[in-house]
């Protein structure tokens, strides 16, 4: 009676085994997928902003051409209506697209290139916002 107590069944730890190296690897396989579409999206949105970028750059092009071609100098009486004077002799014009993106050309009198970017945008703050008062600052 004593020989049939101490005998212990171990045929079930490998099957216990298998299921938990088939659980890990089911496991490991979702977070792969899950990375790999999060990576397609955000190289979708990356994608996309840069296409915004250079229509609004080429905008810009166009428009320093057309103004290359009209003048070689801009004076105040025959300044076009898209430009406006942020200084005395420095004068700028913006081109916008989708996700109220801004693109900033500076030139000066003579047409020369002062800067050309892409301005911030601008954070307008939601005052109706209540955020309560955190630790009684």
């Amino acid at each position: 009676m004593n020989s049939i107590l101490n005998i212990k069944s171990e045929s079930g730890s490998a099957s216990v085994l298998v299921v938990m190296v088939a659980l890990m690897l089911s496991v490991f396989g979702i977070l792969g997928l899950v990375t790999a579409n999060a990576n397609y999206k955000m190289a979708f949105k990356n994608a996309e902003s840069v296409q915004h970028f250079y229509a609004m750059e080429s905008e810009a092009n166009r428009i320093y051409r057309d103004l290359e071609q009209m003048h070689t100098q801009i004076d105040l009486e025959s300044m076009p209506n898209f430009l406006t004077e942020i200084e005395p002799g420095i004068f700028s014009y913006s081109v916008t697209r989708e996700n109220d993106r801004v693109f900033e050309v500076g030139l000066d009198a003579d047409l020369h290139i002062l800067f050309w970017r892409e301005a911030a945008r601008t954070f307008l703050y939601d005052e109706s916002l209540d955020f309560g008062n955190p630790g009684g600052f």
